[in-house]
């Protein structure tokens, strides 16, 4: 491979061959080209455009893609190999938690293991480039690409980022079974205005610089070979058209040297941003802005080679792009081996018993305990369960392309080998007592289906469905105990049911061992330890609601509670806020010990001696917090800076070291440039932000 010479294989390239690496095209040109169908059948694509292509998206088996691949390589002339890619997202076969799910275990060696076993299964069957981590800060409820993302906090976001490429790319991309990573959507893509998908985002340079970058940045450093340009806006031009955007901040700011892919037919888009006038208009300005990748819009395929000849796009910018695509070729060893991860092992690998486990640990760590009246969990006497998902198996969450819910055991099945149950299948609002006379608590799911968040689907009611509320409140009026537990892909509004509830899990979408899952938890087989990374508002009127806002000139306080930033008809805080969530152990911070002050370049060393006085073994997230006191800028009262998962055994002690990296005092001030005060600031630490230990502490030069 290190004797490929990638300049010369560029001078071989007609001007035709060189776009056609520009080119991204479906599976299904390849495939079954009598069925095509829909939006994709308006295109009339040639042998000569198939076989000039680039890269290939959405083809699902080894198979196809060793045919399209040997078939095209025997049929074009420069014998360049075509990238397979694909939407690998939490999981490739064995689905894992939605991502939103997989960051509230805190865990970024759990994290990196997951995108370790989905690189295995995905590459055992034909996929190349998973189009993941998704590196959009996410604060709006509403959004329905929430599931998708790290959650509402600029630091776990950026550790969690770097753990998603570290885990799909490995130690040596040339490596078997290894995937490139493509972090995504450059940039700002999760504060679309109204959480509606799609739609404009406007935010300060300032902003994006420090709460947005920082993520993005992560996964480039980590290695990712590819970043995908968002749909959205940025100062008011489209990020897939932004020349700024992605040659100043994404190139030269944050040092990225690789492919910039678009997102699917964002190129065209342009026309109805109305930014562009035609395909040729919007293939030039995306080209000129540094889009290597046109993704399915056709612009580049149909209009790139006039533009060249005309000038209005200059050959050596596209030598450019072609040479940061073959670059990628050569890096993952396509030249050594065009077949790479296109020989079918699917047999050898998908739901083989390691994977399986791993899919269960990651369950275990993702589900939330909200609510614990009482110690009622976990469970120890007879009790029953009803709701829509102990039947449905629709645990998988959206973006499992490859998950079959058919293979998912269900509720009913997993919890029908506890002898303490009785199931109640149909339910409604209006409860037969005789169903449940025998039990004085019920375990209730209720909760979002899988095609009710992800992309597109965004929602103004982010309620449960009035039959579900209905129906807790009446188990609630007849004298039952009740226990619910809440599948959802996005922060929803409990308030309805919270008074209602004994317990509250919150289960996301955990994946295809949702059901063990679930029944270890809730009968104490395993101790939860997740904590939310994104707040749970009481109300959708509250949203954007994150923990780390602004404070205000006019903030509200016990002292003052007229003419001050609050709501009159609602309390400022979440239901449930970021780093919230119980085990069913006793752990307490008995004694925290830092410095009471620390010079510039110097890390914050904090000891932290943990008290468990239970019977259970716990995981707990020790969590650090800043408050700068003074600053150039206005600045967050709480800001994440460090966390440390950790284990103390039952009925002792345990004392742990965390360190708060210097860098992290610093933010990014109005010449957009970081900084680091001297001078207060108080730290914050403990196992919720509820509940810390606060010191004051002085920064020193």
């Amino acid at each position: 491979m290190s004797n490929i010479n990638l300049e010369q294989i560029l001078k071989t390239l007609t001007v035709e061959e060189k776009v056609g690496q520009l080119v991204q095209l479906a599976g299904v040109y390849y495939i079954n080209q009598s069925e095509i169908t829909g939006p994709l059948a308006k295109f009339d694509i040639t042998d000569t455009h198939k076989y000039t292509a680039g890269s290939i998206i959405g083809v699902n088996n080894a198979k196809d893609a060793y045919q399209i691949q040997k078939e095209y390589l025997e049929n074009c002339r420069h014998k360049i190999p075509l990238l397979f890619m694909a939407d690998v997202i939490h999981g490739s076969h064995t689905m894992y938690p939605v991502p939103l799910g997989m960051s509230c275990s805190f865990n970024p060696e759990l994290i990196e293991n997951m995108a370790r076993n989905s690189a295995k299964e995905a590459a055992a069957t034909g996929v190349q480039v998973t189009f993941s981590p998704m590196a959009d800060l996410a604060r709006d409820a509403r959004w329905g690409r929430n599931m998708e993302t790290n959650g509402e906090d600029p630091y776990l976001n950026k550790v969690l980022s770097s753990s998603y490429v570290k885990g799909y790319q490995g130690e040596k991309l040339s490596a078997e079974s290894e995937l490139i990573s493509c972090v995504k959507h450059f940039a700002g893509y999760g504060l679309v205005e109204a959480g509606r998908e799609y739609n404009y985002v406007d935010l300060s340079k300032r902003v994006l610089n420090e709460f947005h970058y920082p993520a993005y940045k992560s996964a480039i450093d980590s290695g990712a070979k590819m970043v995908m340009s968002a749909f959205n806006t940025i100062e008011s031009i489209p990020a897939t058209a932004n020349e700024d955007l992605l040659k100043n901040d994404l190139r030269k700011k944050l040092g990225f040297d690789g492919v910039v892919i678009s997102d699917w037919a964002a190129v065209t888009e342009l026309i109805n941003h109305k930014l562009a006038a035609d395909f040729k208009d919007a293939a030039r300005q995306c080209a000129n802005a540094g889009v290597d990748i046109d993704m399915m819009s056709m612009a580049y395929l149909t209009e790139l080679e006039d533009l060249i000849q005309t000038g209005e796009v200059d050959i050596k910018l596209i030598d450019e792009m072609v040479m940061n695509v073959l670059k990628l070729k050569k890096d993952y060893g396509l030249f050594t081996d065009p077949f790479k991860n296109l020989i079918d092992k699917s047999d050898d690998v998908i739901g083989c018993e390691e994977l399986v486990a791993d899919a269960k640990k990651a369950a275990d760590e993702s589900i939330v305990l909200l609510k614990n009246d009482n110690n009622i969990l976990p469970l120890s006497n007879k009790y029953a369960i009803v709701g829509h998902h102990v039947t449905s198996r629709d645990y998988n969450g959206p973006w499992s392309w490859q998950g079959d819910i058919t293979k998912n055991e269900s509720i009913k099945v997993v919890f029908s080998k506890d002898s303490n149950v009785t199931i109640v299948e149909e339910a409604s609002k209006i409860i037969d007592i005789q169903d449940y006379e025998y039990v004085d608590t019920v375990v209730v799911f209720v909760g979002e289906k899988s095609n009710e968040s992800g992309e597109a689907k965004s929602k103004t009611n982010i309620k449960l469905n009035v039959n579900e509320i209905e129906m807790i409140k009446s188990l609630k009026l007849i004298g039952k105990k009740v226990i619910t537990v809440v599948f959802a892909g996005r922060p929803l509004d409990i308030s309805d049911i919270d008074m209602y509830c004994d317990a509250i899990v919150y289960a996301w979408f955990p994946g295809s061992m949702a059901a063990q899952s679930l029944y270890d938890i809730l009968t104490g087989r395993v101790n939860p330890s997740a904590k939310l990374s994104m707040s749970l508002p009481r109300n959708v009127g509250q949203c954007p609601i994150y923990y780390n806002s602004y404070s205000t000139g006019r903030p509200l306080s016990k002292a003052i509670d007229t003419y001050v930033s609050k709501y009159i008809d609602q309390a400022n805080t979440p239901l449930y806020t970021f780093g919230s969530g119980l085990t069913y152990s006793n752990v307490q911070v008995k004694r925290v010990d830092f410095s009471d002050s620390i010079i510039v370049g110097d890390d914050l060393i904090i000891k932290v001696e943990l008290e468990n006085n239970s019977k259970h073994e716990a995981k707990e997230v020790i969590q650090v917090y800043i408050n700068d006191l003074v600053a150039s800028v206005i600045r967050p009262d709480n800001e994440l800076k460090a966390f440390r998962k950790v284990t103390v055994d039952a009925n002792s002690t345990a004392t742990y070291e965390v360190k708060v990296d210097s860098f992290e005092f610093g933010y990014i001030g109005s010449d957009l440039n970081h900084r680091i005060d001297t001078g207060e600031f108080e730290v914050k630490v403990g196992l919720s932000l509820e509940n810390t230990t606060n010191k004051i502490i002085r920064m020193e030069k």
